[in-house]
């Protein structure tokens, strides 16, 4: 991550800028500078309507006024027309470097206690990698960009970090819909009231007795695992996933990616081609080991059921591989059980466990050409009757509802799309 330095807001002379300032009070103030130095809210419309008052800018100026969640949106979708300020460059680095915090897994589940009321947020780990990007961040914020925490650029970008963090990985588990709670009769306890809070639009949790002692224990949780590091081995899993079409009109990309996972802990997996990157050290803050002699070693291993099936991966940085529908089909029906045969967890698209699609039967009635009547019911009065199979919304091709008769894997292609299918529907 590279952030230019600047040391004051400047004006440009080819167009406005966006400025975007990080408040004390977990909100963003966002201004626009147009090319004789004048603030202003301009058209600026996210967020709502503030009067700022920016040490080293002036008072009382229009602005706009940004929750956490905003800024991160504002962040993915810049206003157009609009450069973007030194202060904004630093503050939407901080938010790119959230969301690789988030994807790589550096966060864990934490209690706050503040005016009256416990909060659970997802709270931030530093690695030294993070670190290292905050320092980089906050010594290329102008000063204007600091002068809610006293010019200290430091704690500027150390307080905006991990509400973003909080935020984005709130965001991810709610887009999801990922319940952490499981659902039970009776009153919830204080492990119960933390899972909700986690992935609640709002942080505040409700009243319990029982959350003072949790804190305690987690608080040790955490300090316990950060202090003591676990060696482990590394373990091959791949997921199937739909990626986004190259160009508009065409088809997702299936592409099938390695992961690690600890062998201590099935849970803890992280996609390898962080390994490949300038991220890999994110292995060796999670677990001691050699994540990359792991994968070369089974890889090894799984390389003559994949061969069969034609799928290969980059021989000095394997990561992921690109399928074509035939190779999916394969790849399902015959490496699939194998694999599974060997202990190696294979994750298919979200899209395709979610709900099987239902198998039905589409019945289309015509009247047959009627002939004179003798006054009884003849077979040419009888009506016709086509019936066709579909699965969803979609009618099957007699070479298609062959194919899903020889289906051994309850996933099947119709039309461009793969489908889940009950097994019991098909038959």
């Amino acid at each position: 991550m590279s952030i230019q330095p600047a040391t004051e807001l400047r004006p440009s002379d080819a167009a406005p800028t966006l400025e975007v300032v990080w408040q004390d009070d977990a909100t963003a103030l966002v201004l626009m500078r147009a090319g004789d130095g004048e603030l202003s809210a301009g058209e600026l419309r996210a967020g709502m309507p503030a009067i700022a008052d920016l040490p080293l800018a002036g008072r009382g100026i229009p602005a706009r006024r940004l929750e956490p969640a905003q800024l991160v949106a504002l962040a993915e979708s810049p206003p157009e027309g609009l450069e973007l300020g030194a202060s904004t460059r630093a503050v939407f680095a901080v938010v790119q470097l959230a969301r690789r915090s988030v994807a790589e897994g550096l966060v864990h589940p934490f209690l706050d206690h503040g005016d009256g009321w416990w909060h659970a947020f997802w709270g931030a780990t530093l690695d030294e990698g993070v670190q290292t990007a905050l320092a980089a961040i906050a010594a290329a914020l102008p000063p204007v960009g600091a002068g809610a925490f006293a010019g200290d650029r430091e704690a500027t970008v150390h307080d905006l970090y991990p509400v973003l963090v909080d935020q984005i990985a709130r965001d991810c588990l709610r887009a999801d819909r990922v319940r952490l709670a499981p659902a039970k009769a009776g009153r919830a306890n204080a492990i119960d009231h933390l899972l909700e809070g986690l992935t609640a639009a709002d942080s505040v949790l409700p009243r319990h007795s029982g959350l003072a002692a949790l804190e305690r224990r987690l608080s040790d949780w955490v300090d316990g695992g950060l202090g003591t590091l676990t060696r482990t081995e590394w373990r091959v899993g791949l997921h199937l996933d739909e990626h986004a079409p190259l160009a508009e009109g065409e088809e997702p990309r299936l592409v099938l990616e390695l992961w690690l996972q600890a062998s201590d802990d099935p849970t803890l997996g992280l996609p390898a081609s962080l390994l490949w990157g300038r991220d890999g050290d994110v292995f060796a803050f999670l677990r001691a080991g050699d994540p990359r002699r792991d994968l070369v070693r089974h890889l090894d291993e799984l390389e003559p059921v994949l061969a069969e099936v034609g799928v290969e991966f980059d021989a000095s940085e394997p990561s992921e591989a690109e399928l074509g529908p035939e190779q999916v089909r394969l790849f399902l029906r015959e490496a699939m059980p194998k694999l599974e045969e060997r202990d190696v967890p294979v994750l298919l698209p979200a899209s395709w466990l979610r709900s099987p699609t239902r198998v039905g039967v589409n019945l289309t009635a015509t009247s047959a050409p009627r002939a004179r009547s003798s006054g009884f019911l003849s077979p040419t009065e009888v009506a016709r009757f086509d019936w066709r199979l579909a699965v969803g919304d979609t009618e099957l091709t007699d070479e298609e509802l062959a194919d899903l008769a020889a289906a051994k894997e309850p996933f099947v292609r119709i039309g461009d799309r793969w489908h889940a299918v009950r097994r019991a529907d098909v038959e």
